[in-house]
């Protein structure tokens, strides 16, 4: 009987852990938590359904002011998102 030499076997390799898809830590800023809970709680889920409310505004100069912010960095973030949590 002839033994296979240690070069010769295959190592068995286990499965890769997953991690958070690129770019998923950014995006969960602009992911509500009940979302992101809702995703770790049932991640194959098709469907979803919960009681809220939802508010589309549209804010004159809005795009203008987004984007003198952006130019500061997180701490225009900061600003804008201060300015539009106090006004709602």
């Amino acid at each position: 009987m002839t033994l296979p030499k240690v070069a010769d076997a295959v190592e068995p390799r286990e499965a890769p852990v997953p991690g958070p898809e690129p770019g998923a830590e950014r995006a969960g800023v602009y992911v509500p938590r009940i979302l992101q809970q809702h995703l770790v709680d049932d991640p194959d889920g098709r469907c979803w359904t919960s009681d809220g409310s939802a508010a589309f505004v549209d804010i004159s100069g809005f795009t203008q002011l987004a984007e003198q912010l952006a130019r500061k960095g997180r701490e225009g973030a900061e600003q804008i998102t201060d300015v539009i949590g106090s006004s709602f």
